[in-house]
C-alpha cells in the first residue's frame, strides 16, 4: 500500500484547497521545484532534490501528495509547504517540521482522538474474535478427544 505524505492547508477542521494555478505561479522561476505532467496528463510537481530520479508530488482534492518519501523529499516538501502557507502531514496524522522532527498539529487533534477510538474498538473486536475462535478450536478438540476416548473402550 505505501505510506502517503501530503502538503495541505487547514484552519481548524476546514481544509483550504491548494490549486494548480497557485502552485504554477509559485513555481515559476523557482529552481528547487518544477511543474510537469505525468503520462496521464495530470499536473505534478517534481522536486529537484535528486536530478537522476526526482521525487514527484501529485495533485488530489486540493492537496499535493507523494508515496514513501525519503528524507530529502520530506525536507523539500516542508520548504514547498512553507511557500504555500501549508504543512506536511503523514498518514499517521503527524505534521513534519523537517524529515527528523514531527509533532501533532492542533488542527488534527480531533481526528487523532477519533482514530485512537477506532483503533481501540478494532483491537477489542479482534481480541474478542480471537478468543471465540480459540474457544471453538479448544471445544472441537475436547469433543474429538471425548469421542475417541468413548470409542476406544
Amino acid at each position: 500500500m505505501g505510506y502517503h505524505v501530503h502538503i495541505l492547508r487547514t484552519r481548524g477542521v476546514e481544509k483550504i484547497p491548494i490549486t494548480e494555478e497557485e502552485v504554477s505561479r509559485l513555481l515559476s522561476g523557482n529552481p528547487d521545484f518544477r511543474e510537469n505532467r505525468d503520462a496521464n496528463g495530470e499536473a505534478i510537481v517534481e522536486l529537484s532534490c535528486d536530478e537522476e530520479s526526482p521525487s514527484c508530488l501529485w495533485f488530489s482534492e486540493g492537496e499535493l501528495w507523494t508515496k514513501n518519501p525519503d528524507e530529502r523529499t520530506i525536507d523539500a516538501m516542508c520548504k514547498l509547504a512553507a511557500l504555500l502557507g501549508g504543512r506536511v502531514r503523514g498518514d499517521e496524522l503527524e505534521t513534519y517540521r523537517s524529515s527528523t522532527e514531527s509533532y501533532c498539529h492542533p488542527d488534527d487533534e480531533a481526528e487523532q482522538v477519533e482514530t485512537a477510538r477506532i483503533n481501540k474498538e478494532t483491537l477489542i473486536r479482534t481480541k474478542r474474535g480471537t478468543f471465540v475462535m480459540n474457544c471453538c478450536i479448544f471445544g472441537t478438540f475436547l469433543v474429538l478427544g471425548l469421542i475417541v476416548a468413548t470409542c476406544s473402550r
